[in-house]
């Protein structure tokens, strides 16, 4: 049976100051309750069924009850970097204090990434590199935004040497490459466009 989810519903989970209302893919939202849940700024989560340990210990399973088990067990928010939370709309949100640097996968030696978002035609993606202070050379395939979360580093672009730190933001064409000299450990956030960007 559908579960239902009505602006009463969202009102109960308001007063228990309640930012996260948990839903299946199955979940029905009224349209009042959408509207609701945006007013008072609460998004929709998503919950991948859990499993029962006492069950699977009695119970015969069959080829897709194992293969449904493996994917809950791989997408488990617990073994992410991290949460993911999306609503009935389809916007998605990546909360900043659920992101865990330290399971970043190594793209090089003291360069860490981890692929956050991207398009559904692959168009744009969003990335957050954790660097340690070193010093490499490299050529964007995309045009590449990065936006400086913490840290400090050296950017040489050609003849043109510039100074980030936070906050800053730099743009990198496509197929140019650019010399990194990072001081201090350091957090980025990158954003890459396929295709060339056509100032207006």
């Amino acid at each position: 049976m559908k579960k239902l989810i009505c602006a009463s519903d969202v009102e109960s989970l308001h007063e228990e100051n309640k930012r996260v209302i948990s839903i299946t893919e199955n979940t029905i939202i009224t349209p009042s309750a959408k509207d609701l849940a945006e007013e008072y700024d609460m998004t929709f989560k998503v919950e991948r069924p859990r499993f029962d340990v006492s069950e699977m210990m009695t119970q015969d399973w069959s080829k897709e009850s194992l293969v449904s088990l493996l994917r809950s067990l791989i997408t488990d928010d617990a073994l992410s970097p991290f949460i993911l939370e999306r609503d009935s709309s389809g916007v998605e949100i990546i909360k900043h204090h659920t992101i865990k640097l330290k399971d970043f996968p190594e793209k090089e030696h003291g360069v860490f990434v981890q692929e956050l978002m991207h398009s559904s035609g692959g168009e744009c993606c969003l990335e957050c590199l954790s660097i340690n202070p070193m010093h490499f050379i490299e050529q964007q395939v995309d045009d590449s935004f990065f936006y400086i979360i913490e840290g400090e580093l050296k950017a040489t672009l050609k003849d043109s040497t510039t100074y980030l730190e936070d906050g800053d933001i730099i743009h990198v064409p496509q197929n140019e490459v650019i010399d990194w000299d990072v001081t201090k450990q350091t957090t980025v956030l990158k954003i890459k466009m396929k295709g060339v960007l056509v100032d207006e």
